[in-house]
């Protein structure tokens, strides 16, 4: 077996852009409270949302689609294509109406168009806190098997998963520290979509005229997260890909849905 070894330049890696990635969130939050002081409760909403419809929600629907062995699950890894589809429609249509469900409870004491994004960075910062853990906790697994302990991280897996296991492994001891430091590039496209999304669906909440930007945001979530696979070899132009569309999606939503937006409308 091929003996696997985290570099210092990796395990830096990791912790600068775990460390980055948190301070990035932490920091939105500050300078966005510092300028507005808007209301705490949507922003609260947003960081309680993402990990509740994304990560809990969305275990049970990933175990029937993608881990049980029937008829669907087999027919959707058999094509990596469908697969990150799956994948990024489960993502779009979970945390897209868990935003949407957000702002209907929102709506009754919270009409100003603040709440967009106050909602957007508590939803985008969530997911950029717990993308920070996941690369800290890297570190964890770089010592373990740096220091002959790697049996730890795979003890609990059966046997026919283990060549896969370590295969992931053997892939983030490869990974770079510039690579790394991609991730941080990453999260701040993550975190303008996050927001641009947040502002079309509180648009499809506060104006009834304007609910067909909920389907869209859906859409749209489903397309950023299926890009990954169109260029998952070219990792530069899949990052410019994304920051692309964050940026697209977040000045589209602002121009048209956020700044036009009348705090009677919401109230009405």
């Amino acid at each position: 077996m091929e003996q696997i070894h985290f570099s210092s330049s990796t395990i830096a890696g990791y912790a600068v852009s775990g460390i980055c990635m948190m301070l990035l969130a932490v920091i939105l939050v500050i300078v966005w409270q510092k300028r507005t002081h808007a209301p705490l409760l949507p922003l609260i909403a947003g960081a309680v949302v993402f990990p509740v419809f994304a990560l809990v929600l969305k275990q049970p629907l990933a175990y029937l689609l993608l881990t049980a062995d029937n008829s669907v699950s087999r027919t959707i890894n058999r094509n990596p294509y469908l697969m990150y589809l799956t994948g990024g429609l489960m993502a779009g249509i979970l945390e897209e109406t868990g935003r949407l469900i957000a702002f209907l409870l929102l709506k009754k004491k919270f009409t100003a168009r603040e709440t967009a994004i106050s909602y957007g960075i508590g939803h985008g910062g969530s997911e950029a806190v717990y993308i920070s853990i996941n690369m800290l906790s890297y570190i964890v697994m770089a010592l373990l098997v740096n220091s002959g302990n790697i049996a730890e991280i795979t003890k609990d897996l059966p046997p026919e998963q283990l060549p896969a296991a370590m295969e992931q492994i053997s892939q983030f001891a490869s990974q770079s520290f510039g690579t790394s430091m991609l991730g941080v590039t990453e999260r701040f496209s993550a975190l303008m979509l996050q927001i641009g999304l947040s502002v079309l669906v509180f648009g499809a909440v506060y104006d009834s005229r304007k609910f067909w930007l909920y389907p869209l945001a859906m859409l749209l979530h489903t397309a950023a997260d299926f890009s990954i696979v169109l260029f998952k070899d070219q990792v530069l132009l899949t990052e410019c890909l994304l920051f692309v569309l964050g940026a697209a999606v977040l000045v589209t939503a602002v121009r048209f849905v956020y700044l036009p937006y009348r705090e009677k409308e919401g109230s009405a």
